[in-house]
């Protein structure tokens, strides 16, 4: 275990630790998590944020993308799905940062066998003006080479 996931673990533990404080250290411990490679354990964490007093709103938002991002790099292609949907549905969430979850959960729709979706999903980052041209790029390469996999010879 990492110092860092330490540090959020005793600060989680304390019991005179505030609601708003115990919240972060579980968000910051998922990223813990994350950064060294505990994929699972980080995914566990921000589902647990999600529902916790203290938790803030927008954390909460962030919360469901990084969930949903991590479940797509481990393959659990349908909860990444629902996650990055509901991304993608909340009013707050920025819209460069939607075309990002877009563009994931077309990567989760491929690798379903869903191409139809992933091709959708993949269209719609390319139309978006705030995503930024490199995803834009990402995206429309995975187009291609999901068309030509398919026999199609246009893009």
């Amino acid at each position: 275990m990492s110092t860092t996931v330490a540090g959020y673990t005793q600060i989680i533990e304390r019991a005179e630790v505030a609601a708003e404080e115990r919240a972060a250290a579980v968000y910051g411990r998922a990223l813990a998590w994350y950064e060294i490679g505990e994929r699972r354990r980080a995914i566990e964490d921000w589902t647990a944020y999600l529902d916790m007093p203290g938790a803030t709103a927008e954390w909460r938002m962030w919360a469901v993308y990084n969930r949903g991002f991590t479940q797509c790099e481990i393959r659990e292609y349908d909860r990444a799905i629902a996650d990055l949907t509901a991304f993608v549905a909340m009013p707050d969430a920025p819209e460069k940062w939607k075309a990002w979850a877009r563009y994931n959960r077309g990567i989760a729709w491929a690798a379903k066998g869903e191409g139809s979706k992933a091709l959708a999903d993949y269209a719609a980052v390319v139309a978006m003006p705030e995503a930024v041209e490199d995803l834009k790029a990402k995206a429309r390469n995975a187009m291609a080479f999901m068309r030509k996999s398919a026999g199609h010879t246009t893009v």
